[in-house]
């Protein structure tokens, strides 16, 4: 069972969300401990968990998932996406 582990970016922008996306995010961070994300970007050591339309970013390394990134619509997503090339 992977350890999953929260930065301080990832948990200003959970606390951002309005309620019922709060729910939405935080079943599939409990589902990360089952079963970790295995969809990763090319040429970068990010896996993405779609979220409806927003995204969970986070890095796996040897038994821990780490949440970078928060993103409650795609649009933010592909703001911050765009920005790492």
């Amino acid at each position: 069972m992977p350890l999953i582990t929260v930065t301080p970016d990832a948990q200003e922008e959970f606390a951002r969300l309005d309620n019922s996306l709060k729910l939405i995010f935080a079943k599939h961070l409990k589902k990360f401990a089952q079963l970790p994300p295995k969809r990763f970007l090319r040429g970068t050591p990010y896996a993405v968990e779609n979220v409806g339309s927003g995204r969970i970013v986070c890095k796996c390394e040897e038994g821990t998932v780490i949440v970078q990134h928060i993103f409650p619509a795609h649009k933010e997503y592909e703001r911050w996406y765009r920005g790492l090339f």
